[in-house]
């Protein structure tokens, strides 16, 4: 579940390290690995102001668009298929059409600002929804 390459922190003495999920996440490092990326311990700080916090709050993410176009009119589906194509490219369109990759809390915020500006006011459908977390820093 964890990249690869995902960056670990054993600062067990940071003030933020109870909700930080580079340090919770090396609770679950598996035995078999033989090594992992780690912060550099001088760019820590007990004090809690690290640039590379991370928090360990899980987010929802959609998966899946099977029905997302469904109940809306023909013109104004297909319309919102061309400007979701223009934004995301063919590859990842289909990405998350072939459930291949979730659609992040952004992008599910894109998608109702594209519904809104083509007059769907009913809130996107997605086939289902799934708890994880953010592996990257915004």
């Amino acid at each position: 579940m964890v990249p690869t390459g995902f960056v670990h922190c054993f600062n067990g003495n940071c003030k933020n390290a109870s909700h930080c999920l580079r340090h919770q996440i090396i609770r679950f490092i598996p035995d078999t690995l033989w090594a992992v990326s780690v912060m550099n311990p001088a760019r820590t700080d007990p004090a809690g102001k690290c640039a590379a916090f991370m928090a360990d709050t899980p987010v929802q993410y959609a998966v899946g668009m099977d029905h997302l176009l469904d109940r809306i009119p023909y013109l104004e589906a297909k319309r919102i298929k061309q400007r979701l194509l223009m934004a995301y490219g063919r590859n990842k369109f289909y990405q998350f059409k072939r459930k291949e990759r979730a659609f992040s809390p952004e992008d599910q915020q894109y998608i109702r600002q594209i519904f809104r500006l083509y007059g769907v006011k009913d809130e996107p459908v997605f086939d289902a929804w799934q708890s994880g977390y953010r592996w990257t820093k915004e």
